[in-house]
């Protein structure tokens, strides 16, 4: 199975929708980066995400996407997939942490920290879809996520290793390029 995540197919309707949460997952790991061992690069056994060159603070950071099935449905009677990622960080001045209050979704914690596997998958919200236009792409973004009393359920559709899977080699071909640039420059 492969997980389209650009305009290449069917966009997600812009507007308000019930969507489930299928999927936490780790980007850092999805993209096969091994996890932190140096305390002065930020949290050991973090899988920490190279800065974008234009981030102000050139640090690496873990981060975390969401994966959502929609109520709406592609014209194979699937369901859009729609992602949001954030930065690990519960701080104020992050996005996660704003994401799952305006979610309203009870956060179950651990002697570890916040579980968000255990808090979000299988929950429903209403997620606020935006598009979102980038070159010559237009990509289908979830800006906010609301409470709902939906009883939507995951379809079963949703394969994590695969997803995975297809993280990483998406993941490696832009390091080649990136490296290819480089030498042409």
């Amino acid at each position: 199975m492969i997980v389209q995540e650009t305009s290449g197919g069917e966009l997600a309707p812009k507007k308000v929708q019930n969507a489930v949460c299928v999927a936490v997952i780790d980007v850092g790991e999805s993209y096969g980066i091994e996890p932190n061992t140096v305390a002065k690069n930020g949290a050991i056994g973090a899988r920490l995400l190279p800065p974008h060159e234009d981030y102000p603070d050139q640090r690496g950071m873990a981060a975390v996407r969401f994966i959502f099935e929609s109520e709406k449905l592609k014209e194979d009677d699937q369901p859009f997939r729609l992602t949001f990622q954030a930065n690990c960080t519960m701080s104020e001045s992050g996005n996660l942490k704003k994401f799952l209050n305006g979610w309203g979704i009870k956060l179950v914690r651990t002697d570890r920290g916040v579980d968000l596997e255990a808090s979000c998958v299988g929950k429903t919200a209403m997620i606020n879809v935006v598009h979102k236009v980038k070159g010559e792409s237009t990509y289908a973004n979830i800006s906010t996520a609301m409470p709902s009393d939906s009883d939507l359920k995951p379809s079963g559709a949703f394969d994590k290793a695969d997803y995975m899977q297809y993280c990483r080699g998406q993941y490696e071909e832009k390091q080649e390029k990136k490296k290819r640039e480089q030498l042409n420059k």
